[in-house]
């Protein structure tokens, strides 16, 4: 397994006496207070009082550290200081392909200070020697080479292009930006019908395997965008730089990959153990409390750890509960469907200037449909 370490510190940080030690048992009551110091200005008044909302702030406390100690292997948890003071904390994992940081807070006297800009860089510079001493070690780049590359300007051969972005009050490039992620995998004023069988796609650029023109049936093109359709519950993998889909330098770069090992003939009885679904990593209660930052089997009142007593599934039972707090026991109707907004458009020029004529009149359905659950 690989060891985790805290980061080096540059010379400047050391000459104003900040320092990063490993976190001890004495640092729970600092540790407290530093989450305290963030979080308490964007929780205030949410609890409807004073005291609740240092309850909240407590089991959000609580679970935080619990999640962060349900982390695998290898991790630091780092105590930044400042003259020998705590400050602010770092905390790190590493990943299978990445050095993660989960948590980089300091006390408020000491932000807007440049301290945590620093402290990133020190990071940054921990990963890129991390991937060089990688590099070395796999026979990728030579000793010498990952030597030279740690002493380039821009940071050791790893670099990101931020001049393009766009700022938190652009509506406009944000728009641009969505509409630009949500494009669809073809352009519609490319795509014609040749004739009764056949639809011709004119491509902007030349294809390497033949025209621009590409002629397909209607059932090929299916085929065709039903293949850029990802499977369920899968991840997506996206390439950049040369291993992009169009990089020239791509087949020279793919060329040196080792070849694919064919996987190792599994027995029945391995196959019968695959079939079933893997079970969830995470449990419900953790996932609520991971997004809402309360733990939803603890007591609100007492604070103690809720259990389910009863599972009741009879509707006149459950009728008489929802009335006795004050909730509807009837299941809220649905709206009839609604045609596509040009199917309407085209609805509403046919009707022309018709007075009588309602858009938004719809016949009511023929029966009502019901949400409840038969059990």
């Amino acid at each position: 397994m690989s060891v985790l370490t805290l980061p080096e510190l540059p010379a400047a940080l050391l000459e104003q006496g900040v320092t990063l030690r490993p976190r001890r048992d004495d640092d729970a009551d600092f540790m407290r207070k530093l989450f305290f110091s963030y979080r308490q200005p964007q929780l205030l008044g949410i609890g409807g009082s004073t005291v609740d909302d240092q309850v909240l702030l407590e089991q959000q406390y609580q679970l935080q550290c619990r999640h962060y100690q349900q982390l695998p292997d290898p991790r630091v948890w780092g105590v930044v200081e400042m003259a020998g003071q705590p400050v602010g904390r770092l905390y790190l994992q590493l990943r299978e392909h990445s050095l993660h940081l989960l948590d980089l807070i300091l006390l408020p006297a000491f932000q807007q200070q440049g301290l945590g800009s620093a402290l990133l860089r020190a990071v940054q510079a921990q990963a890129r020697r991390r991937i060089l001493r990688t590099f070395v070690r796999r026979g990728l780049i030579e000793k010498c080479d990952a030597e030279e590359m740690a002493g380039w300007e821009h940071g050791g051969g790893f670099s990101v292009d931020a001049a393009v972005r766009i700022e938190g009050n652009d509506r406009a490039g944000l728009e641009r930006l969505l509409r630009y992620c949500a494009r669809p995998p073809f352009a519609l004023e490319h795509l014609h019908q040749s004739d009764a069988e056949h639809l011709v796609y004119h491509c902007p650029k030349p294809r390497p395997d033949g025209p621009r023109d590409l002629v397909l049936t209607p059932l090929e093109l299916i085929d065709r965008i039903a293949a850029l359709v990802p499977r369920p519950r899968t991840h997506r993998h996206r390439y950049y730089g040369v291993l992009a889909p169009n990089a020239p330098l791509r087949s020279a770069v793919t060329a040196l990959a080792p070849a694919a090992v064919p996987p190792a003939p599994t027995s029945s009885a391995n196959d019968e153990q695959t079939s079933h679904r893997a079970v969830a990593r995470y449990l419900w209660a953790m996932l609520l409390a991971r997004i809402y930052e309360a733990f939803p089997l603890l007591c609100p009142i007492c604070h103690a750890e809720m259990r389910i007593i009863a599972f009741i599934n009879e509707a006149p039972t459950v009728k008489k509960i929802l009335e006795h707090i004050g909730e509807s026991s009837q299941p809220p109707r649905i709206a009839p469907a609604r045609g596509p907004p040009l199917w309407e458009a085209a609805a509403a020029e046919q009707a022309g200037n018709d007075p009588q004529w309602d858009q938004a009149a719809q016949p009511a359905p023929d029966f009502e449909f019901d949400q409840r659950i038969a059990w």
